[in-house]
């Protein structure tokens, strides 16, 4: 499973990222796996304070896989986020 093993996101950040990058690799662009392990990512990313790298991924959703929608939100909100974040 893709999510079978999680630490705390600040442990490790070259293994998720790897991890992460796998992940997508093997979901050979499937609409539904993709965006959510990116948005898993992004998540590390954010808990690391890495909110250009977090920002990416978001841009990344929304770029390759408009129809997504999170859970609980639109994903040009997570985006707004970061850009604030960031002071874009």
């Amino acid at each position: 499973p893709i999510f079978a093993y999680q630490e705390p996101p600040q442990t490790h950040s070259k293994v998720f990222s790897h991890t992460y990058k796998k992940a997508v690799k093997k979901a050979k662009g499937n609409g539904q796996i993709v965006p959510r392990v990116l948005l898993k990512e992004a998540n590390v990313y954010d808990a690391q304070k890495k909110y250009d790298l977090a920002l990416e991924c978001y841009q990344t959703i929304k770029k390759d896989y408009p129809d997504f929608t999170p859970g609980n939100g639109s994903i040009d909100a997570y985006i707004g986020r970061e850009q604030g974040r960031l002071g874009k």
